[in-house]
């Protein structure tokens, strides 16, 4: 799905981000089940060497990082691992893949977003990592907008400048 390159920088961020907040990074790899029934010893080793330089990546920010492959389908494995590992947030790319090309989510986001226990961060292929300058909060004074508000300012927090909030009235009659 990724390239090498992009994989290395994608947890290149994470490091970082791991190192700022003083957080421990845990990589999992889904295989899918029904694609790679029986991986070989030999992809098992391949898979285990590039986990092993993932984990190399992290070591290099000064980050604590375990990782694993399992077997299963990442929207399924992803909402697991939250709760197994009892995460507080899941951050997830949206590459759009789909048929239906109005909508934004491929596949696989649409349903971690669906199944999570937890926010998710969804983010679309090509953005280029930058500190929250603005952010957008849907709100309609509920409980869960309220939740989503926090969150956000949770994300921000420790940044050099905090960024500016935008609250936009998301109410819909029934």
């Amino acid at each position: 799905y990724y390239s090498a390159d992009a994989l290395g920088l994608m947890i290149e961020d994470g490091a970082r981000l791991g190192h700022q907040h003083g957080a421990r990074i845990e990589i999992v790899h889904a295989v899918d089940a029904i694609t790679i029934p029986h991986p070989s010893i030999e992809m098992q080793r391949a898979l285990r060497d590039r986990l092993d330089e993932l984990d190399a990546i992290c070591a290099g920010f000064e980050v604590e990082s375990t990782s694993k492959y399992v077997s299963g389908h990442a929207w399924d494995v992803v909402p697991d691992e939250a709760r197994s590992t009892r995460s507080q947030l899941i951050v997830t790319g949206a590459r759009g893949w789909t048929q239906l090309s109005w909508l934004r989510l491929g596949r696989t986001a649409d349903r971690i977003l669906r199944s999570a226990p937890v926010p998710v961060i969804t983010v679309p292929l090509g953005t280029a990592p930058k500190p929250i300058e603005r952010a957008l909060i849907a709100v309609d004074f509920s409980q869960c907008s309220d939740a989503a508000a926090s969150v956000t300012r949770r994300l921000a927090a420790g940044q050099d400048a905090p960024p500016a909030y935008v609250l936009v009235h998301a109410w819909q009659p029934l």
